[in-house]
């Protein structure tokens, strides 16, 4: 999935947490990557949480987004920040293990877009511990209380953590689930995450399909020229 080269990077601490997912949907894109198809694996997650945050910070949940707030000051600073945590200490993950334990307690006692926010977090915070089961979990637990953006960004780290396990049809169904459901620019970016996935997947039909349906219903989206050109491609190797 194409990323934004236009998109305004957060600029406060709390930005911390959209910035730090982009790039670890990223950097799992590019330790996938096959013949320059953009998986599904570099959704803008982070981008897409960090919109709602800031809706968040008008409404009436501001007492669950301090209490976020707080547990993440406590992080480590290499999570804080983004920076890598490829090589994350041991001590360091037990900490972020802990901040996302205590993210999902808040999570349980929240609601609406506050507890699919602190799902999301906890989510990512499990991530960077390497605690897949309990990351899996708790962003299943987002998806009831997600609406909108939120509800596209734990989808999709679904399918992204879906590809990263090796459970294509998962993901795909996922997607194409995404796809159906959504409107407007998020139903069009499943679109094409969709058409990208089944081409990772090896699945040159299906992706075909996809993209010719894709080319079809959005012959204005900004993903228009690199989904005409994978198009044809795959027609002209079949």
């Amino acid at each position: 999935m194409s990323q934004n080269p236009e998109a305004p990077l957060p600029q406060d601490e709390d930005a911390g947490f959209a910035f730090r997912a982009q790039m670890a949907a990223y950097d799992f894109g590019m330790k996938w990557w096959k013949e320059g198809v953009a998986l599904v694996g570099i959704f803008l997650v982070g981008t897409l949480v960090y919109a709602k945050y800031q809706e968040l910070q008008t409404s009436a949940q501001r007492g669950w987004t301090g209490e976020i707030a707080e547990v993440e000051q406590a992080l480590p600073q290499t999570v804080r920040f983004g920076l890598s945590t490829a090589t994350i200490s041991e001590s360091d993950k037990t900490t972020t293990r802990d901040a996302a334990d205590k993210l999902s307690e808040i999570a349980k006692g929240a609601e609406g877009a506050a507890a699919a926010e602190a799902w999301l977090k906890a989510a990512e915070y499990y991530r960077i511990a390497g605690e897949a089961a309990q990351r899996r979990a708790a962003l299943e637990a987002a998806v009831p209380h997600a609406e909108g953006l939120l509800h596209y960004s734990a989808e999709g780290a679904l399918a992204n953590l879906d590809l990263e396990e090796g459970k294509g049809d998962d993901a795909v169904a996922r997607l194409r689930k995404l796809a159906t459901e959504s409107e407007g620019f998020l139903a069009e970016q499943a679109s094409f995450d969709l058409a990208t996935t089944l081409e990772y997947l090896e699945r040159p039909g299906d992706a075909l399909a996809a993209y010719n349906e894709f080319i079809v219903k959005y012959p204005e989206s900004s993903h228009i020229e690199e989904a005409t050109a994978r198009k044809t491609r795959l027609a002209s190797e079949g």
